[in-house]
C-alpha cells in the first residue's frame, strides 16, 4: 500500500551542478557528487494530504557517501550510508519517518554529509522513494 516514485521518473528541483544520469542497468538516478555539501532536490507530487511514512531505497557501491535526506526543508532520519564494498542495486533501504504532506508538488533533498571510511568518494545512487499513508 502507498505510492513508489522511481528516482529516474522524478525531475530534479535543484543541484550542487554535478552530472546526473539514470544508470539504467541498475535502475538507479546517479549523482556525481564529489564532496561534502554537494546536494541534489527532486519534485514529487502528493495527491491526498495526510501523514505519510516515507522510505528510500538506494543502490549502494564503494565510492558512495553518506547522505541527508530533508523534505521542504525538514530534515528527516539519520545519514545514510551509501558505502559497500561491491556494487548493490537497491542493497540499501532507509526509513526516514513520519511527516505531514498537503496535496500537490513537494521536494525531497538529499545532502551529502561525509563519506565511510572505506568509501573512494561522495556519490549518490537512488532508486525509489515510497510514501505509505499513515491511519
Amino acid at each position: 500500500e502507498g505510492v513508489v516514485h522511481p528516482f529516474t521518473g522524478l525531475r530534479i528541483a535543484e543541484d550542487s551542478g554535478k552530472l546526473s544520469k539514470p544508470l539504467g542497468s541498475l535502475d538507479t538516478q546517479f549523482y556525481r557528487a564529489t564532496e561534502v555539501g554537494d546536494f541534489v532536490s527532486y519534485e514529487f507530487e502528493v495527491a491526498n494530504p495526510g501523514e505519510y511514512s516515507l522510505g528510500v531505497v538506494f543502490t549502494q557501491a564503494d565510492s558512495y557517501g553518506t547522505w541527508q535526506f530533508s523534505v521542504d526543508g525538514e530534515s528527516l532520519g539519520k545519514p545514510v550510508n551509501g558505502y559497500d564494498p561491491s556494487v548493490v542495486a537497491g542493497g540499501g533501504a532507509a526509513d526516514l519517518g513520519t511527516v505531514a504532506l498537503r496535496a500537490g508538488r513537494h521536494t525531497i533533498r538529499v545532502d551529502v554529509t561525509g563519506k565511510d571510511a572505506l568509501s573512494g568518494g561522495y556519490f549518490i545512487g537512488l532508486q525509489s522513494l515510497r510514501l505509505k499513508p499513515r491511519g
